[in-house]
């Protein structure tokens, strides 16, 4: 076989046994990188959407491998996002703990939260203030408020 030949076949073997090993490589990475997921525990499904909406994992969370100082500075940030999450739902004490599980083929990021005891509404007092506060029209056609005395404070019913 002419050199040119020879060159040119060692030259494509060599190709071909870089982009192997490179596959192999990208392959063994993506295996040993574990993904990260989110379970969030605690509260009830209505309130647990909202949660895991304002708890959305960062762009760079969702890719491997998995950037350690991140996912520590995201965590640090659960409790207040969770708790603010929580309050159109009448939770204003709840307490969230987080921890970070790591499995084999995942890494999970836990959080429990403990709503507490919802902000229920004690009484409810409606006054009209201005130069139409008079008219009996204006005071007739109010709707009705849509929070009872007792109930849970929702804001997202009224808001």
């Amino acid at each position: 076989m002419p050199n040119r030949v020879k060159r040119l076949l060692s030259t494509k073997v060599g190709f071909l046994f870089w982009l192997l090993l490179s596959l192999f490589w990208n392959g063994v990475a993506a295996e040993a990188a574990p993904k990260l997921e989110m379970q969030v525990e605690g509260v009830p499904l209505e309130a647990r959407v909202n949660v895991e909406r304002a708890l959305s994992l960062p762009e760079p969370l969702e890719k491997e491998p998995l950037d350690e100082l991140l996912l520590e500075l995201f965590q640090g940030e659960i409790p207040q996002r969770a708790r603010e999450a929580l309050e159109p739902f009448g939770f204003y004490h709840s307490r969230v703990e987080t921890a970070v599980e790591r499995e084999p083929e995942r890494t999970l990021l836990r959080v429990k939260i403990d709503p507490g005891t919802p902000l229920r509404i004690v009484s409810i007092e409606f006054e009209i203030l201005g130069p139409g506060s008079r008219e009996e029209k204006i005071r007739g056609d109010l709707p009705p408020f849509p929070l009872q005395e007792g109930e849970i404070l929702r804001q997202d019913l009224y808001e």
